[in-house]
């Protein structure tokens, strides 16, 4: 699990230091808002599991 998150800060930390590109696809979206819905998930499983104890 914590590598899959080490994933996804990488490409987040990628896609900062690239900036802005000068055309923006809709694959490129998608994989920015799975990223960003994996992270949410992760998130909210974590909270789930301290609540639960």
């Amino acid at each position: 699990m914590r590598v899959e998150l080490e994933q996804i800060k990488q490409r987040q930390v990628q896609r900062k230091q690239e900036g802005k590109p000068s055309k923006i696809t809709n694959d490129m979206i998608y994989e920015m808002l799975s990223d960003v819905l994996e992270n949410q998930a992760r998130i909210e499983n974590m909270l789930r599991k301290l609540t639960s104890q």
